[in-house]
């Protein structure tokens, strides 16, 4: 994925009780993108600085999901799909499918690009539906070197009538395997039924959280109204539990607070913006920290490189 919001103005961190809209685009002529983070109202939840929606997208539609080789520094991104199937190819060589129940987690460190893409003819029977997360790395890791990992297996979780899988981090005696470089937590929760479930999940009170309805709805013990269909609600740290009610299927990032909102531009974080001119120069001036997708060819039809925006 990439982004195209050029938009760095941080607000102040207000993070308890906080209900987020998302800002919807179009990622191709049939995807739409739901966006809930960053915005003006929450920069960041822990280290998660950026988070798209996108799908479902029925089958016959996702030949023209196709992001062509882009660049990243300072972040890892984390994919995953609640059904069809992605391709991810990189500039470290690696080419690895993406389906439901796994994650491809790529650092960038210094410098990383990649594609994703569903090739002609290897498209799934199951609409293309999921998430990407960026993850900020620490101030003092952001140069560190670029990695991919790809898990597969990963636990189990339950709160009350909701089910679902840990894919980061730490819920009570269980611990995913995905890596993580700050302290952090996502998780995937579902409950589909005509009658509203209930759920008592447990938090941990240095985190801060947010709560994201990929569909349906829920109601939040001591929050007026409804969260919907691509909303979020905000909790600050000081917490131990939270109790919802509703339907539907959430998914739930929470972490440490960041020491300061980060800066981004196009696919790239830092903590100052010399950093982020820095490296779109360096991208579009074909600078050898990136590397090259030479495994794009043989799957895609875009351009061999997207081009940075330029910096004003």
């Amino acid at each position: 994925m990439t982004n195209y919001d050029k938009d760095c103005a941080c607000a102040p961190r207000e993070t308890q009780g906080r209900h987020l809209h998302s800002k919807t685009s179009e990622l191709t002529p049939e995807m739409r993108v739901a966006r809930i983070l960053p915005q003006k109202q929450q920069r960041m939840i822990g280290p998660f600085c950026f988070l798209d929606h996108f799908g479902p997208t029925a089958p016959d539609k996702t030949l023209e999901f196709d992001v062509p080789p882009h660049p990243h520094i300072g972040l890892q991104t984390l994919s995953w799909l609640w059904s069809g199937s992605i391709l991810h190819l990189d500039s470290l060589g690696y080419e690895q499918w993406l389906r439901p129940g796994e994650v491809n987690l790529m650092t960038a460190g210094k410098g990383i690009s990649h594609a994703e893409l569903i090739p002609a003819g290897r498209q799934s029977a199951d609409a293309l539906h999921g998430v990407q997360l960026w993850l900020a790395l620490p101030p003092e890791e952001m140069d560190c070197e670029p990695a991919f990992e790809h898990v597969n297996q990963l636990p189990s979780i339950t709160f009350g009538d909701f089910h679902g899988q840990l894919i980061l981090g730490e819920l009570g005696d269980r611990l995913s395997s995905v890596p993580t470089r700050s302290p952090a937590v996502a998780f995937d929760l579902l409950y589909e039924s005509d009658a509203p479930g209930h759920a008592d999940i447990q938090l941990n009170p240095d985190f801060e959280y947010l709560f994201y309805v990929a569909s349906g709805e829920i109601i939040i013990e001591g929050h007026d109204g409804t969260i919907g269909m691509h909303e979020g609600y905000v909790v600050g740290p000081g917490r131990e539990n939270i109790v919802l009610t509703g339907q539907g299927r959430l998914l739930i990032v929470g972490g440490t607070p960041f020491p300061e909102p980060v800066k981004m531009f196009w696919n790239f974080v830092a903590m100052d913006n010399e950093s982020l001119k820095q490296a779109a120069q360096e991208w579009n001036a074909h600078h050898e920290k990136f590397g090259s997708v030479e495994s794009y060819r043989q799957y895609g039809d875009g351009p061999a490189r997207l081009t940075s925006p330029t910096w004003d």
